[in-house]
């Protein structure tokens, strides 16, 4: 027996060297097949492999900001064999959300699922996948706002300076994440409705001096808004007629204290010697000034037919509207004659009208600011007090403070400048220019009607139009 196995040592020795010798040169092939089969859970990306994706779930999906849409896609062979283990990647673009897995590998129905929670900002989101690293599809979602979460009134205080001056205040309603929620209904109320009134829309309206606390409700939600009331006057300076020194001798004297004016303008007198030219009317226009209707002719109005009337106003009122001049909803009643006909046809053309000269310098008959009646606007005539004297600059002045300290409306008004009367309406106007605050033109006090009426379309008066004042 020992014999035997001593002799075979040998023999085994030299038949492993053998094999070892037969197999050395195939061992390469061997750890390559060894390798494959180790890595065949999972499909290393080819080039030259194509690959399809359908979107099974996930696409085109509306869901709330930051909730969980699920995607589902499955990969197949052009010739729609599902495809097993090839790595999926599912990609939000930044600020898109997240998924979860972010990658896996397709199962034996060649499918990958995951979750993608949506990020926190409404609106289109977007993620790719992307399959073997070569081939994409794009999946979209829209993000919708959540739940209310805040409501803010985005003017927190405000001042009201004229009696039925009015205002909207504005809101945002906005989801956790700040996403802003479209219109809804609010619930309003005011402290005290007979200072400040508010309805349904948050159109606040000043009725009496005082401060007030507006509040706007949504449900649970809430905010305030403090509302002063603090009636202040307004003025507001015009030129009548359109004559030159309008432009000449007043024009300059305005600009060097910082005032603008209105001009009334006679459209068929521009161009006349002594009258406004259209290149004149152009430069007030651009330096801020307003140019309202005073007729074509400057017709005392109680004279003429009513087809002649209607000419009247229609036309004046288009001439400066072709131009593109501001201030052409507001007319100035030649001579101050007007009497019920006469009111009814402007009030067919214009929003308001200035038609009175106040008493003879008696405040009493000033109109407040605002006006409950916009073709009762009252105004003041310098030339009268007269300012070329001391006296008669401090009667207008003091006239003026009582506008403005009572909450009234005034129109301070001129016709021609005379140039040797440069000097003291020189005077007369820095007077004025400590009311800078309280001066207005036309066009900032009231503003047009966005589109005729019908019932003006058609030659008919209505039985009552809204009044249109900023």
């Amino acid at each position: 027996m020992e014999f035997s196995i001593l002799h075979a040592r040998p023999v085994v020795g030299r038949a492993v060297r053998e094999v070892r010798g037969r197999i050395a040169p195939a061992l390469p092939m061997v750890l390559a097949a060894l390798m494959a089969a180790c890595s065949a859970d999972s499909v290393e990306p080819d080039p030259e492999t194509e690959y399809r994706i359908d979107v099974l779930a996930g696409r085109g999906v509306s869901a709330e900001v930051a909730s969980v849409v699920p995607v589902r896609v499955r990969v197949t062979t052009p010739q729609g064999v599902p495809v097993e283990g090839v790595r999926v990647e599912f990609l939000p673009n930044p600020g898109h959300g997240t998924t979860s897995p972010s990658f896996l590998d397709t199962d034996a129905q060649g499918e990958a699922a995951t979750d993608w929670t949506l990020g926190t900002m409404a609106g289109e989101q977007v993620q790719r996948v992307v399959v073997g690293g070569v081939v994409e599809e794009v999946l979209t979602a829209t993000a919708l706002a959540g739940p209310p979460a805040a409501l803010t009134i985005l003017e927190p205080s405000l001042r009201l300076t004229g009696y039925r001056e009015t205002a909207v205040l504005e809101t945002r309603l906005t989801d956790a994440f700040g996403n802003e929620l479209g219109p809804v209904p609010l619930e309003w109320s005011s402290s005290d409705p007979a200072v400040v009134s508010v309805d349904a829309t948050g159109r606040v309206m000043a009725h009496a001096k005082g401060v007030v606390h507006v509040v706007a409700r949504h449900g649970t939600l809430a905010d305030t808004a403090t509302v002063e009331v603090d009636p202040q006057g307004v003025l507001t300076i015009t030129f009548d007629d359109g004559w030159r020194s309008t432009y000449t001798v007043a024009f300059p004297i305005l600009e060097k204290y910082g005032l603008r004016a209105n001009v009334a303008v006679v459209t068929g007198a521009i161009g006349w010697p002594s009258y406004l030219e259209e290149q004149h009317l152009n430069a007030l226009h651009d330096a801020g000034w307003a140019m309202v209707s005073h007729t074509v002719t400057h017709s005392d109005l109680t004279t003429l037919s009513a087809a002649d009337l209607d000419n009247e106003l229609r036309e004046s009122k288009a001439w400066l509207e072709a131009r593109g001049y501001r201030g052409t909803s507001v007319f100035v009643v030649p001579y101050h004659a007007w009497s019920a006909r006469e009111r009814a046809a402007i009030e067919e053309y214009y929003v308001a009208a200035r038609g009175y000269t106040h008493n003879q310098f008696w405040p009493d008959s000033l109109v407040e600011w605002r006006p409950t009646d916009p073709f009762a606007l009252t105004a003041h005539e310098p030339e009268f007090a007269p300012f070329t004297t001391e006296e008669g600059r401090q009667k207008t002045l003091e006239v003026v403070a009582r506008a403005v300290g009572e909450a009234k409306f005034l129109d301070v008004f001129f016709h021609d400048i005379k140039p040797e009367a440069a000097e003291d309406f020189e005077k007369l106007i820095a007077g004025l220019a400590q009311y800078r605050d309280w001066i207005r033109t036309y066009d900032e006090l009231f503003e047009p009607p966005a589109s005729p009426a019908p019932a003006i379309l058609a030659g008919q008066s209505p039985a009552q139009r809204p009044v249109h004042m900023k």
